[in-house]
């Protein structure tokens, strides 16, 4: 009898609003309780305290439920901060159980296209941390090693019901749409990947910041920070983890936004995106294993630290990049990662397999070795074996070819120290290579020394104008 209460209220709101949609600029005056405190509760009532039958009422409520929440989520109609929140939590809420997947797949394809915009808009000046929960979502199953649901804990899940979190269901229309979406998007695509990776940056960086305060040293046996700042590393960690889920799940439905040559910006962002995970191997796999020192804490408020959520999402992205790809390109990216990322190979070897030649076997068994962990499949291992392969080869060839450069070399980069002066800004005539300002170009364009306004970007050999600015852009600032 109380679930039939229920239900009646919260169909009557839902046509409520759905009439109030209709009438344009005033649905901004629709009172938020009505939205906020009965719409979305009655649904988490039903939802959470009497699970929806499988009925024709049940499934007409969660379809009349997505639909509502998918083409509000960024009506600009809803000026209440906290109840736009509420929805984007719901939303995610509602995507971690199997049969409510199943009810967003099931919408109509414009709302289902809505939906798509909405969360692929740039993760800048928006709350963007339940948004990206959704895409990992739809990914969580079909990621490399990407199985577990309640093996690491995660902290930022537990306000969505952690407990009743299922096993994993990817979507594989929602994959196969958002890929499509992408591909059509390009200019889109790239905004938003690049907004992506700068979110991955910034978390990282506060994960690595607050890290240092937490590892054990010889004069400080215990943590020396608040139990707030613990919380926020833990947080940090899942964000950082998560976000590299939705990158792995971009690779692999849409590769040419990263791998195609000929597209804007594409080889700016696979640079960018290598020497993202590049900085994650040689600053997380250390010969004093920063990442189990957390562990031996033995800290409830750290326990979703651990080694296999980060690195299996680093190394899922490294195989789609460099195994599940041409040859041609498979050897372009290694390149890559050679030349641009500075990845450290021995880091990379102790990271699969274990530790270097001169620990012994026992101790090495010790240590976290990606490879043997349970998660991991045999074609998966496979997967790392033949990854790594590649990545050596190729370093040890380049290593016999490449000739090291003077750094007090006048015509080298001061930006990177790592590569000629290749280009000339116009009207400041400052010099940088090619691969520091095309980075650069993503977030600004202004000059890196005197900050004048870039207008044109040319061949320091040639004259040949590579880049130009328009008087009307605009570049996404990073968080």
């Amino acid at each position: 009898e109380k679930r039939r209460d229920i239900v009646i209220l919260h169909r009557s709101v839902h046509r409520t609003l759905q009439l109030a949609c209709e009438a344009g600029n005033l649905f901004s005056f629709v009172p938020e309780i009505y939205l906020n405190d009965i719409y979305l509760n009655t649904f988490t009532a039903l939802n959470v305290y009497y699970p929806l039958e499988d009925s024709a009422i049940s499934r007409e409520i969660a379809t009349d439920f997505v639909q509502f929440i998918a083409n509000h989520l960024q009506d600009t109609r809803i000026v209440n901060t906290d109840v736009r929140d509420n929805i984007i939590q719901s939303l995610s809420a509602f995507c971690f159980y199997s049969g409510s997947l199943r009810a967003l797949e099931n919408m109509r394809e414009f709302n289902r296209t809505v939906l798509i915009r909405a969360l692929l808009t740039p993760y800048t000046n928006r709350p963007w941390a339940m948004t990206n929960l959704i895409l990992v979502r739809f990914w969580k199953g079909c990621g490399f090693g990407f199985r577990y649901s309640h093996v690491y804990p995660s902290k930022f899940l537990q306000s969505l019901r952690k407990d009743r979190i299922q096993d994993p269901a990817p979507s594989i229309k929602y994959q196969q749409e958002i890929g499509r979406y992408l591909l059509r998007n390009i200019d889109d695509a790239i905004v938003f990947l690049n907004s992506l990776l700068g979110q991955l940056n910034w978390a990282f960086s506060e994960f690595m910041g607050l890290l240092k305060e937490l590892v054990p040293t010889k004069t400080r046996y215990m943590p020396t920070i608040e139990h707030r700042q613990m919380k926020i590393c833990s947080t940090c960690f899942d964000v950082t983890v998560s976000l590299l889920r939705t990158i792995e799940m971009i690779i692999c439905v849409a590769p040419n936004i990263m791998l195609d040559k000929h597209l804007p910006k594409s080889e700016m962002l696979l640079i960018r995106l290598l020497q993202l995970l590049s900085q994650i191997i040689n600053r997380l796999v250390t010969k004093n294993y920063v990442l189990e020192e957390i562990e031996r804490l033995k800290m409830s408020v750290l326990d979703n630290i651990h080694p296999y959520p980060m690195f299996s999402a680093v190394c899922g992205i490294l195989i789609h990049l460099i195994n599940r790809t041409s040859t041609e390109t498979s050897l372009r990216v290694c390149r890559a990662i050679y030349s641009e990322a500075d990845l450290d190979l021995p880091s990379l070897h102790r990271l699969i397999y274990g530790s270097d030649t001169d620990t012994s076997k026992s101790d090495s068994s010790s240590h976290f070795t990606l490879i043997s962990q349970r998660e991991i499949n045999r074609s998966e291992a496979n997967e790392l074996d033949e990854f790594y392969h590649k990545v050596n080869d190729t370093f040890q060839k380049l290593a016999k070819t490449t000739t090291k450069t003077d750094d007090n070399d006048d015509s080298m980069c001061i930006i990177c120290y790592s590569h000629q002066i290749q280009v000339e800004f116009r009207p400041c005539k400052h010099q940088t290579c090619l691969s520091c300002i095309n980075t650069h170009f993503l977030t600004s364009n202004e000059c890196f020394f005197c900050k004048a306004r870039i207008e044109q970007v040319v061949d320091s050999t040639t004259g040949r104008v590579i880049d130009s600015v328009k008087p009307n852009e605009n570049y996404t600032k990073d968080k």
